[in-house]
């Protein structure tokens, strides 16, 4: 009876234990799927709702292949793993691929770490650590300004310490952790500190060295990670602050910026020749922003449709109409002042705007202000300048093909005739020298182009648009008679024979109207509004409905001057 009682009881123990080891199977499985997960989940955000930054970092450098360039990594600190990051992150211009290489590149990381911290801490604890490393690191992935190579040297700095721990002998091992810690700063920059610090905790678990070698072990390498790098800085012309921090040259909110990510949309989906998906997401978007209208109005300046879509979007005035220098100006925002200057036909100011922004950009070196550079002195005829951007456009994958059509320009004058965007260009070029009062005065710099092209649409629309902004209705008529709008005889946008309304009764001028051909609907507009506004006692919210989009309703509520 006793023994059948004790089979049963061991049945039972079996079965508990064969529970117990399903369960932890089971813990075991799900850690890894929710690790998985969050693989994916990196990279379907980075694909589908971080991408613009992915493309806008692309454009911020130019690697090229070239043995002088290349070996210019040797004379930079981390010159291994900015080569590496550099190298790779000139395939963010694919689509997708940029999600693709920082997901992997986290997941190495991850699963780098998770092996190294298991000879220093339970397989569970290292399993924990590892992944919030990898968040951590993650979310430094937000900034425009950390580079993919910031990882590299992270990964480099585990995969280096695994290596560590396989010498056995101690004598060996603590010598090349010494030489291993001097070497990794030169080549990964501030990953030494990972290193280290895995280093100090696994001679402090394994015990192997004690007493005063343990502390002067602890104290070479300690001095190493923070004295090392600052007698550096000299050699690399760096800032203490650089010294440490090295190949990071800022530390930002680790947060995800979907307001940049927004403009990055816009200035993505412009550049790309695409106006009418730049007005779409534009008006989309929830950002309210001069950023955002900036882009909304050139866009729809392009394809001749500023004075029609003006006043349906929410405006900033005259900088909500062009990139000002001031306190928030950086190469971000020169980089997209640039555009419009472009667009208006007045090329040395957008040369000046890009040369600014490349200069100012992270790595000195634009793909994207390299082809402005290009593009606006073929228009201006400086060949000898464009051929030094074409030389390393040229050593780039993704733009050698774009440098080769752009150098057909330069000897073959026939070529240049034939095509309409470099013909429209050079047509509008100004005659005349400008000097600028300020960096801001935009409005001047429209006056100089239609001064010499007064056939310069896009020029006058911003200017007669910027004027009716500022509430300036003189400036308005006197522009619009001045350069001859309606030269072509057909009928004024409704916009602009709104304006003419207001200012033919301040003139009480009535011949002004038929001048300009001002249609009778919108002189019945004008009439219903004025009775609309006295009966509403001029309240906003009534007029909105029927009068929302007039000048006759931005005139009489706007807070612009």
């Amino acid at each position: 009876m006793s023994f059948q009682c004790f089979k049963i009881i061991t049945r039972f123990k079996l079965r508990d234990k064969q529970k117990i080891n399903i369960f932890l199977d089971f813990t075991v499985d799900f850690r890894k799927l929710l690790t998985y997960l969050y693989f994916l989940l990196c990279f379907l955000f980075f694909t589908f709702y971080y991408n613009y930054h992915l493309h806008f970092i692309e454009q911020l450098q130019l690697f090229r292949f070239n043995w002088n360039y290349i070996g210019q990594y040797i004379q930079k600190p981390a010159s291994i793993s900015c080569l590496a990051g550099d190298f790779f992150t000139q395939f963010f211009y694919l689509k997708t691929v940029g999600a693709i290489l920082i997901t992997f590149s986290l997941f190495l990381f991850w699963y780098q770490s998770s092996r190294a911290l298991t000879d220093i801490v339970s397989p569970k604890l290292s399993y924990s650590i590892s992944l919030l490393l990898t968040i951590a690191v993650t979310s430094l992935h937000f900034n425009i300004l950390y580079p993919l190579s910031a990882t590299f040297s992270l990964i480099v700095a585990v995969v280096t310490f695994r290596l560590y721990i396989r010498i056995l002998r101690l004598p060996y091992r603590a010598v090349l952790g010494i030489m291993l810690a001097l070497i990794l700063y030169l080549s990964i920059g501030f990953g030494i500190y990972l290193f280290v610090l895995l280093v100090l905790l696994y001679e402090m678990k394994l015990k192997q060295i004690k007493g005063f070698l343990k502390l002067g072990y602890s104290i070479i390498l300690v001095s190493t990670v923070f004295i090392y790098p600052v007698s550096m800085r000299f050699f690399y012309y760096l800032t203490p602050r650089q010294a440490y921090l090295f190949p990071i040259t800022e530390l930002a909110k680790p947060l995800p910026n979907f307001i940049l990510e927004t403009m990055f949309s816009l200035d993505y989906e412009w550049y790309s020749n695409n106006p009418e998906r730049t007005i779409e997401l534009a008006r989309k978007t929830r950002l309210k922003s001069r950023y955002v209208s900036y882009y909304f109005n050139m866009a729809s300046a392009s394809i001749n449709k500023l004075p029609e879509n003006l006043l349906s979007f929410n405006q900033y005035g005259l900088y909500g109409m062009f990139i000002p220098y001031d306190k928030e100006t950086n190469f971000i925002s020169l980089l997209f002042g640039n555009e419009l200057y472009y667009l208006i036909g007045d090329m040395n100011a957008s040369q000046h705007f890009a040369l600014m922004a490349n200069t100012f950009s992270p790595k000195g070196e634009s793909s994207r202000m390299f082809r402005r550079l290009v593009e606006t002195n073929i228009i201006n005829g400086e060949y000898a300048v464009v051929r030094k951007y074409l030389k390393m456009l040229n050593q780039t994958i993704f733009y050698r093909n774009w440098a080769s059509e752009m150098e057909q320009y330069l000897t073959n004058q026939e070529l240049c005739k034939k095509t309409p965007l470099i013909v429209q260009k050079r047509e509008l070029r100004p005659t005349t020298d400008h000097i600028k009062s300020n960096p801001n005065d935009f409005v001047s710099s429209l006056y100089f182009l239609l001064n010499d092209h007064p056939e310069n649409q896009i020029a006058l629309d911003y200017l007669l648009c910027i004027c009716l902004l500022n509430k300036d209705i003189e400036g308005f008529y006197d522009a619009l008679v001045k350069y001859n709008y309606n030269q072509s005889g057909t009928n004024l946008p409704r916009l602009y024979q709104e304006a003419l309304i207001v200012y033919s009764a301040i003139k009480r001028d009535k011949e002004i109207l038929n001048t300009f051909h001002v249609s009778t609907e919108i002189l019945k507009q004008s009439k219903l509004y004025e009775e609309k506004y006295f009966q509403a006692y001029g309240k906003k919210s009534v007029l909105m409905k029927d009068f929302g989009n007039t000048y006759w309703v931005y005139l009489s509520f706007s807070s612009q001057p």
